[in-house]
């Protein structure tokens, strides 16, 4: 019985290493470069927003963000911040990243340019 225990004692000793791990830099969040046509806004917006079912053609939801001058509407209207920042009930498929939030708080203060 000695030796058996004495066996699993040096595998279970064996396997602790003291390896450091490596540190990973945080992602930049570019809130900078924030036009709708040429920034990360259209990829947020077409992929959480103006996907099957929500802002596209033929729903019953607000707007067709597939189209700049509808969701340009919803940013001047003060609908896209309250239902984006402010009730956070948007979007409906899933939730934003902290930086995909920062982007479009960005947009929209910028006032939304295309």
């Amino acid at each position: 019985m000695r030796p058996l225990v004495f066996i699993f004692s040096l595998l279970f000793l064996s396997s602790c290493t003291n390896r450091k791990e490596e540190v990973l830099e945080p992602e930049s969040c570019d809130t900078v470069n924030v036009a709708f046509s040429s920034g990360p806004v259209s990829t947020i917006i077409s992929t959480k927003c103006a996907v099957t079912g929500c802002h596209v053609t033929g729903t019953q939801a607000s707007g067709n963000f597939t189209l700049y001058s509808e969701t340009k509407a919803a940013v001047d209207n003060g609908t896209f911040a309250q239902r984006v920042f402010v009730i956070m009930d948007m979007p409906q498929v899933g939730s934003l990243t902290e930086c995909e939030l920062s982007q479009l708080k960005a947009w929209v203060n910028a006032g939304a340019p295309n």
